[in-house]
């Protein structure tokens, strides 16, 4: 079985090599925002046409390429205008799509400092843990050791910054055995635990933002206090990108942790279909919404695991009995509304006590569950009914519907 990973380790450059980092990216960035400029014209044009175009955008490009003959001072142009085309390109398939919006220009200010080179044109050190991205940038040491070998494959490499440091993700190919993963899981995901299973499991919220709101708190203070663009300035500004980023790797390393053991001990995981962008409007929980990381969680989980069913957003998990399936409403009894400070009940109809998150985790998997035997029957009829017609004499596909002759 083919996988596919990416490792992100961090660079530990001298000056000399960030200094020419920042410059490859800056270039990165002005191609792009040269070709976008361009495909917005061509865009604005004629806007009916939902397609990217490709051809044109070249033409467009080797025309103009020679005004920028500038780059190949820092890397090889051809590497950067690969790296801008397929921002471009990706970008716009989106847009298309209507996963996300119009494409926008990379201002430096706000800048994300990242490029990306193909395998070809970087060179790694298995031995030293080193890479090389070009001549002029010359072998970097990397803090850590790959983890996979030279029999791999390597796809895109791409550079990046966080924080005050450059990372290398470099994604990789491999034959891994198929492990014989047992059972199906429900998953529901709050805020006072992190994710709660169907088997009782609970995963606890780490909270890292609350727990590190003094110190950013004091970090803040003290950045105010400073003049901007002052050497002081900078200090708090090189302390405050710090402390964010280390809580940053602190909820990423716990989330992938987390999903990663998910993934390894079952086969089918069950999840809830969350409207996190509405769930953060809530002026009192959106901090901590925000801080759970649910959307990351989904994202993994969606790759890591073999199957994943999303139950539909409306359904109410938390107030059906996962025994006798009573819909509990609290203002039929207590003339209360239901709401988030209700931890527990007890079922009116067969006097189970339930806890509230475990209940929710084990109607989720129930309700996954048929979620699947509905989708396979359904596919068994539509193989049913292809095979019937097939034995009638007609070659139609299940999926085709044809009109009669007048």
């Amino acid at each position: 079985m083919t996988k596919v990973r990416t490792h992100r380790i961090r660079l530990e450059t001298n000056n000399r090599q960030s200094t020419l980092l920042f410059k490859t990216a800056g270039c990165s960035r002005l191609a792009y925002n040269t070709m976008l400029a361009y495909h917005k014209e061509l865009y604005e044009a004629d806007k009916e046409n939902n397609k990217f175009n490709a051809p044109l955008l070249k033409r467009y490009w080797n025309a103009k390429k020679k005004e920028f003959n500038f780059i190949n001072d820092v890397v090889s142009q051809h590497a950067v205008i690969d790296s801008a085309y397929d921002g471009i390109k990706n970008a716009y398939t989106r847009f298309f799509k209507k996963l996300s919006g119009y494409p926008k220009f990379k201002r430096k200010r706000d800048s994300d400092y990242s490029f990306s080179l193909s395998n070809t044109e970087v060179k790694l050190d298995y031995v030293n843990n080193k890479i090389r991205l070009s001549k002029k940038h010359g072998w970097i040491k990397l803090r850590e050791a790959f983890r996979f070998n030279e029999s791999d494959v390597i796809g895109n490499i791409t550079i990046s910054r966080g924080g005050n440091d450059w990372y290398v993700s470099i994604t990789y190919s491999f034959e891994s055995p198929t492990a014989e993963k047992q059972g199906i899981v429900g998953i529901d995901l709050g805020i006072s635990n992190m994710a709660i299973t169907s088997d009782g499991e609970v995963f606890g919220n780490l909270r890292i933002t609350k727990s590190n709101a003094v110190k950013l708190k004091r970090l803040n203070q003290e950045l105010a206090r400073r003049t901007k663009w002052g050497k002081n300035w900078y200090k708090t500004v090189y302390k405050l990108r710090k402390h964010y980023k280390r809580i940053s790797d602190v909820r990423s390393d716990y989330t992938h942790k987390l999903t990663s053991y998910l993934a390894s001990e079952y086969h089918t995981v069950c999840i809830e279909d969350l409207n996190v962008k509405g769930m953060v409007k809530n002026r009192h929980l959106s901090k901590a919404i925000a801080d759970v990381n649910f959307g990351e969680l989904r994202r993994q989980l969606e790759y890591k695991c073999n199957n994943v069913v999303v139950v539909p957003r409306f359904f109410a998990s938390s107030k059906i009995c996962s025994k006798c399936g009573y819909i509990y409403n609290p203002t039929d009894f207590d003339n209360v509304k239901w709401n988030l400070g209700i931890r527990e009940w007890t079922c009116p109809h067969c006097n189970i006590l339930h806890d509230r998150d475990i209940n929710a985790a084990i109607n989720i998997l129930n309700k996954g569950k048929e979620m699947i035997n509905s989708s396979a029957s359904s596919a068994v009829s539509k193989n049913e009914t292809t095979a019937k017609s097939k034995a009638a004499g007609g070659e139609v596909d299940f999926c085709v519907v044809t009109k009669q002759k007048n």
